[in-house]
């Protein structure tokens, strides 16, 4: 009955708008102070978090206060916090449809750059994995020596799968294989490797490589498998996670298309992995693919997150993972009619010389698991994909509901203590209440003694809901560099907006209707004492332009107020530059652009070419609004198909061109929107399927002279 209590509150505390909180079985109203991103609960740690579709990582507090914030370079995946207080970040890196992988498959992952950041955001070292024939995907696994786990997709033809006895009625446009990697950061190499196509069997072509009693061979992998729940043909195994166990110098994977994970040994050297010596050493979530179990017998359903329980924490040596989508279970079948998660933690059959039981004729142990969560009666954190989960220090277990993002603690008798949603939609940070549709795909809790939080400022700052405003009309985001919309309406007549700046960072903020006019302006105030610092009322034409110049690191407030009358009512833009410094109070025009980025002047032509290792090339100049002028880019040599684009200081392209032959290709006459700093971004025209696009070219910059 407590349980079902605690869940029944939980939910209608979810419905509302986080006004209340759950303390033990009473109903407690919150402190108006605290976020409503934490709908109820407590705790003296640290939450890191990525969402999918933005290029931010948050680390918070309890109550969703931000402590720290890094802008990495793409959308993120994947983060953790180094014991040096570094962040280790996984994001997207630049497409090149040039690559074998993605033009045979025409499938491009959103994974392919890890990156390592101190903790005041400055970026130590970035790799871009170059395997042959092969791409990054899915997050990024620190390991104790300071080395780093990943995983790649390696493309293996029709010709291959049929020859390692693959079924041809189950192939589609090749198999992709997976890799799994290490990478040392101080060699810059890659100083181990695992292949699953190293350690297959079938039984389907006596005639074939592998061929065997799949039954007979728990330790190899079924080519051969398929579950036609997924429908993933080519993407056979589809690998999501790995954790690294110290102690036994062992790797478990989370082998998602078999609904298992596996363990392989990772003392041996990668020579010797690729033999028997790499067979795998346990599995366990679905016998069936090794033909010692039926549908009955399966527990993992689209796994996510698998990993070892730390030592000193309830439960160390299990192995926990988030189970996504349970149809059926053995766990409980009256939950069978409908779509639901599980955690699931079991005790593996570890042997004293590190190797795992297993009778003739069996499956691993165990038969069931040790402990497990489903939310039951009404399993509420389902996520088809992504999502995770982590044992914490108290005994209770960390819950990532990926989509629709909900993070939870749950404790041992199955209670919600602590509930926080990220406030997200999209790649927007929305206020709460509106709805959630980004994902986050794994989050992880630090506490306050852990290594990489000492000696730092920990002080918590703006909410992500301060960030995002505090009205369900609002739909964009606010962070330095960014265009949003805001809708005024007659009860709402002034908006908020906080943000984050440093000393010296000179903003160009402008505001006009879009489908409205009226009197409009703009202020930047002090949060802690609401003063005015700066403020700008609407000109004729009904739109504001505010310039100023940041005096110190810290936390501001940008305003939006319209007279609240009749005919100013309806959506307004507002663009929030930074780094493109104002000619104003002697302040360098291109303070805060990278000294390497070459200054193309008006009137100036500059020569520059692409290589093999240098795929595009930047500019950057300054100009006034109302400016107008042409760009040129002229290949002199080579095999160069031309692409340009013209980008403002957030990288959004403003106007571009591209060519599909050698010849010249030019944006002409073009209006500059505002008196700034301006990007040129040069390439080869990564549209086309030809490889020799290299060779020299001229840039070329002419001023019309008018003014628009």
């Amino acid at each position: 009955m407590k349980r079902l209590i605690t869940f029944l509150c939980a939910m209608m505390l979810l419905m509302s708008v986080g006004i209340v909180s759950l303390a033990q079985d009473d109903m407690t109203v919150i402190d108006v102070d605290r976020t409503v991103g934490t709908i109820f609960g407590e705790h003296d740690e640290y939450l890191l978090f990525t969402p999918q579709a933005r290029n931010d990582v948050y680390l918070v507090d309890d109550q969703g206060r931000i402590v720290n914030r890094w802008e990495i370079s793409g959308v993120g995946r994947d983060a953790w916090l180094l014991d040096n207080g570094n962040l280790l970040v996984s994001t997207t890196r630049f497409e090149d449809p040039q690559d074998p992988f993605a033009e045979e498959m025409g499938f491009i992952g959103i994974d392919g750059r890890f990156e390592e950041y101190t903790w005041d955001g400055e970026l130590v070292w970035s790799y871009e994995p170059n395997i042959p024939n092969a791409r990054v995907h899915h997050g990024v696994t620190p390991m104790p020596n300071g080395n780093i786990l990943f995983i790649a997709w390696e493309y293996k033809t029709n010709e291959e799968a049929i020859q390692a006895g693959r079924n041809p009625e189950l192939l589609g446009e090749g198999l992709w294989n997976d890799l799994f990697l290490e990478y040392n950061p101080e060699l810059d190499e890659i100083v181990w490797q695992w292949s699953a196509w190293d350690h297959v069997i079938q039984d389907f072509d006596p005639t074939k490589d592998n061929y065997g009693v799949v039954a007979d061979n728990p330790q190899k992998i079924n080519i051969n498998f398929y579950d036609p729940e997924s429908q993933r043909i080519e993407d056979w195994i589809h690998a999501n996670t790995m954790d690294y166990n110290p102690v036994l110098d062992q790797i478990v994977i989370s082998a998602r298309e078999y609904n298992e994970f596996w363990i392989v040994d990772h003392s041996k050297s990668t020579e010797e992995v690729s033999g028997e010596a790499g067979d795998l050493l346990y599995r366990w979530g679905n016998p069936q693919t090794y033909d010692r179990g039926t549908a009955a017998d399966r527990h993992l359903y689209f796994q996510h997150d698998v990993q070892w329980v730390d030592e000193g924490l309830r439960g160390a040596g299990n192995i926990i993972v988030y189970s996504n989508d349970n149809r059926f279970t053995s766990l409980n079948e009256a939950q069978s009619s409908f779509n639901f998660s599980t955690i699931v933690e079991i005790t593996p059959p570890l042997n004293d010389d590190g190797t795992y039981a297993i009778e003739d004729s069996e499956a691993y142990a165990p038969a069931e698991p040790t402990w497990y969560y489903d939310g039951f009666p009404n399993n509420f954190f389902y996520s088809r994909r992504i999502s995770g989960t982590q044992r914490l220090p108290n005994g209770n277990t960390l819950v990532n509901k990926g989509q629709q993002i909900q993070i939870f603690e749950v404790d041992q008798n199955h209670d919600v203590v602590w509930l926080y949603e990220p406030p997200l939609a999209g790649n927007r940070l929305t206020p709460q209440g509106s709805p959630l549709t980004s994902g986050v795909f794994r989050t992880r809790r630090y506490a306050p003694n852990h290594p990489a939080l000492e000696g730092r400022d920990l002080t918590p700052s703006l909410t992500l809901e301060d960030l995002a405003g505090s009205s369900q009309d609002f739909v964009g985001a606010i962070t330095t560099s960014t265009t949003f919309s805001a809708l005024m309406t007659e009860d709402i007549t002034e908006r908020y907006y906080g943000f984050q700046a440093n000393r010296g960072d000179s903003l160009q903020i402008r505001a006009r209707g879009m489908d409205t006019s009226g009197a409009l302006s703009l202020s930047i105030n002090d949060p802690d004492t609401q003063e005015v610092l700066v403020q700008a009322e609407a000109n004729a034409d009904g739109e504001t332009l505010l310039a100023y110049n940041i005096p110190e690191e810290d936390n501001y407030v940008l305003v939006l107020t319209v007279d609240g009358e009749e005919d100013t009512l309806g959506r307004y833009g507002v663009e929030l530059l930074t780094g493109a410094a104002i000619a104003a109070g002697g302040v360098d025009v291109f303070e805060g652009v990278d000294d390497d980025i070459p200054r193309l002047n008006l009137g100036a032509t500059i020569d520059d070419e692409i290589t093999g290792d240098n795929p595009d090339s930047v500019y950057v100049f300054y100009g006034e609004e109302g400016q107008t002028f042409s760009l040129t880019m002229t290949p002199v040599s080579g095999d160069l198909i031309p692409a340009m684009n013209l980008q403002n200081t957030s990288r959004q392209i403003l106007e571009e061109a591209e060519s599909e032959t050698q010849e010249e290709i030019s944006i002409e006459d073009y209006v500059l929107p505002y008196t700034g700093t301006y990007f040129v971004y040069v390439s080869r025209n990564i549209n086309l399927e030809e490889r020799n696009t290299v060779g020299e070219f001229q840039v070329t910059l002419t001023d019309s002279g008018e003014m628009q």
